[in-house]
């Protein structure tokens, strides 16, 4: 399967960059191009309606950094977050990471790591990267479920 994936982001990648010119490579270009139209103007409507107060934005009593984006998989969250939460830590910070909990199949708010122990240790219940920041940050209790906010507030 991840030889696949490899040769089709290796096709479309060449694509982009205009290395295949078959009429076929052009049709698929275009497609492309209206594709990321497309998303940027869901982003823009979506930031709109954040900025119109049309959809709520919510705060917790504490400071909040958020690591991520609308892209799925693959950016680099998960070593960001990491590396975030140590150096917060490490200077002496009190730090939760709160997670939406990536492949897992867990309902509500689930305690991955109090900060000591880890409590939860079914990937397939909390996925598997909650776990393993769970695991590598001592200190950092992780939670995870979908409505971070109400995590949060716990």
């Amino acid at each position: 399967m991840s030889f696949i994936r490899s040769s089709l982001e290796s096709y479309l990648l060449d694509v982009i960059e205009g290395k295949r010119k078959r009429l076929h490579d052009r049709v698929i270009f275009f497609a492309l191009v209206g594709l990321s139209l497309l998303y940027e103007l869901v982003f823009k409507v979506w930031f709109l309606l954040y900025l119109w107060d049309v959809l709520k934005r919510h705060r917790l009593p504490v400071k909040v950094i958020s690591v991520g984006n609308l892209t799925v998989g693959g950016t680099g969250k998960t070593p960001m977050v990491y590396f975030v939460a140590k150096t917060l830590r490490d200077a002496g910070k009190r730090v939760v990471i709160l997670s939406h909990g990536y492949k897992s199949k867990g309902k509500g708010g689930i305690v991955v790591s109090d900060g000591v122990y880890v409590v939860e240790d079914d990937p397939e219940k909390v996925g598997d990267e909650a776990l393993l920041l769970a695991r590598s940050l001592k200190g950092v209790p992780v939670i995870v479920g979908r409505d971070r906010v109400r995590n949060g507030i716990l």
